[in-house]
């Protein structure tokens, strides 16, 4: 049976959530005749290995030929036949729409994780302007929430019939690993008695971390046992280890730093906090919740399509750090019945709703209209 070569354009091969949603595609995608190709544009190594293993030809673009990598991206597509290419962010997506130019734009796919705002970053409003020439590229766009689509849909100039959205899923089983907890406490030095709040992601700007501090400084007097624990790296770190000084709560905070066992991380938490100004549909959430954790969260993005308040989490308003002190002190109130309860919920929901079966079908019905679309 003839295969159908797929390239998907990713910024790295970084071990994060966004390559693993690609993995599950190739995964779950290659057995019914795609053949996929997967092309990085910044030189990284960590899962490349793992591509291999699920069967893809990886390929990185910056140490590949010479010229410009839209032209190394285009004269790779035109060598191995490729049909369709999936881009999963900005930078990728005009990449690759630069490569397959104008007449290649049907057989272009690019899922937006995330739609930015300026204030998202410093010198937000470059990032901001290149995001939105983005959208403009490929002959679809995939929204991972709904409400995203319904954001995107109203833009000039881009037609609705180009919007096909496809909420996030995950592989649920993978996160929930409760017998780690006392071993990665001891290892992490957290108590095996406290009560951990948590967060793991990208420490920058848009996920206000400073908020989470500063309620967290607001809830220690309270709740003596309460550890804070923060998982990766960016480019608030020292700004933030700064303020924890300042607020005098240094000794409880655990920086645990860039790390690729997240589920062995998510069981040492017991509740999941994340404060952020800007989300697509988080895949940290998802994660958290699938590791069976109490969840705290900003009304953004598409977290009322993940967290229902106050049964599967709790949802606060954005940039409001007494509305996050309020509702952790709420979950707290009732010592571990509303942490058990909540997580609970969150596990059931997600299990239920958020799977990567689901999505990977989506993602495969899309394939087949593309190049039906392409072939006529």
């Amino acid at each position: 049976m003839d295969t159908i070569p797929v390239l998907h354009v990713i910024h790295a091969f970084s071990d994060n959530s966004m390559n693993r949603i690609t993995g599950q595609i190739v995964q779950r995608l290659r057995p019914q005749g795609f053949d996929f190709h997967i092309g990085a544009v910044v030189y990284e190594e960590p899962l490349q290995g793992y591509f291999r293993d699920l069967g893809a030809q990886v390929i990185e673009f910056s140490q590949e030929g010479d010229g410009p990598l839209r032209s190394r991206v285009r004269e790779y597509i035109q060598r191995h036949g490729v049909r369709l290419v999936h881009s999963h962010s900005a930078r990728t997506a005009i990449i690759a729409g630069l490569a397959l130019g104008p007449g290649g734009r049907g057989r272009h796919i690019y899922t937006k994780h995330l739609l930015l705002s300026p204030g998202d970053r410093r010198n937000g409003w470059v990032y901001w302007a290149l995001d939105r020439l983005s959208l403009y590229l490929p002959g679809h766009v995939v929204p991972v929430s709904k409400v995203m689509g319904e954001r995107l849909k109203r833009m000039p100039g881009l037609r609705r019939s180009r919007i096909v959205p496809i909420q996030n899923g995950i592989d649920t089983e993978r996160f929930f690993a409760p017998g780690e907890r006392d071993a990665t406490r001891a290892e992490l030095g957290l108590p095996a008695d406290a009560v951990v709040i948590g967060f793991a992601g990208r420490i920058e700007l848009m996920k206000r971390l400073d908020l989470l501090l500063d309620a967290f400084a607001r809830l220690r007097p309270q709740f003596p046992a309460l550890r804070l624990l923060l998982v990766g790296r960016g480019s608030e770190l020292e700004t933030l280890q700064a303020q924890a000084a300042r607020l005098n709560i240094s000794d409880g905070v655990t920086w645990a730093g860039f790390r690729t066992d997240i589920p062995r991380l998510l069981a040492a938490m017991d509740i999941y906090a994340q404060p952020s100004s800007n989300e697509g549909l988080s895949l940290s959430i998802l994660e958290a919740m699938a590791a069976g954790k109490a969840i705290v969260t900003t009304d953004v993005g598409g977290a009322r399509e993940i967290i229902h308040d106050r049964a599967t989490g709790l949802i606060v308003p954005p940039e409001d750090a007494p509305a996050l002190e309020s509702a952790l002190r709420w979950v707290l109130d009732e010592g571990g019945a509303r942490i058990t309860s909540l997580g609970e919920a969150a596990r059931r929901f997600v299990n239920a709703e958020f799977s990567a079966a689901g999505m990977v079908e989506a993602y495969g019905r899309l394939y087949r209209a593309c190049l039906a679309q392409a072939g006529r």
